[in-house]
């Protein structure tokens, strides 16, 4: 019974410790600071990527562009593009050129807009895997320092100035923004409710 009622109060001790991290993650919170290298990461991605935005389309995308103008209209349009097979090559990508196709509909035949929302795209990912950083290691520099490795590592440079690839980078996204809505549940005392169901959503 002693041995019960003293786990018991041990049990108790940690969870309420646990829980005096607060509703929310403090190092999720953004300062002026932060502020202020997410804005040196916004304009650095402008410096290096910016002349992507006058890329015209190219490659396989010209490719989609021809299943975009013979698509028919409704449901069948639609699941068409979402099954659709690059050269005949069977891929499980229902939402990659279904993205392609919105942008299609919603900006053609002004590609500015589409370069301009995927460099949008990497730099809120750039941001995001800053605030992920910063709760882990606690610390802003070495936290700035990693994302801007990240950002000039030469291994993604096509995914970022060819935007073909928007699908990636909202996927990429999704999952960074899921983890963190995960991170916040785990760090409060709060019932499972929004916070995993949106990291649900993203995921």
């Amino acid at each position: 019974m002693f041995f019960a009622g003293s786990l018991k109060q041990k049990q108790g001790a940690s969870i309420s410790n646990l829980n005096t991290v607060g509703s929310e993650p403090k190092s999720f919170r953004l300062t002026l600071k932060d502020i202020f290298l997410c804005s040196i990461l916004t304009v650095s991605v402008l410096v290096i990527f910016g002349e992507a935005i006058k890329f015209p389309p190219r490659s396989d995308h010209w490719t989609a562009f021809y299943l975009f103008n013979h698509v028919e209209a409704g449901w069948r349009g639609l699941v068409r593009v979402g099954s659709y097979y690059l050269f005949g090559h069977p891929r499980f990508q229902p939402c990659s050129h279904l993205v392609l196709y919105a942008s299609y509909i919603l900006v053609n035949p002004s590609f500015y807009l589409h370069n301009i929302f995927h460099l949008s795209l990497f730099t809120l990912i750039l941001i995001s895997f800053y605030i992920l950083l910063k709760a882990a290691l606690d610390s802003r520099v070495l936290s700035f320092l990693f994302t801007a490795h990240f950002m000039s590592a030469l291994a993604h440079f096509d995914i970022v100035i060819w935007s073909y690839h928007t699908d990636l980078l909202i996927g990429i996204l999704c999952l960074l923004l899921s983890i963190m809505c995960t991170t916040s549940f785990l760090c409060s005392d709060r019932e499972p409710g929004s916070h995993l169901l949106t990291a649900d959503i993203l995921l």
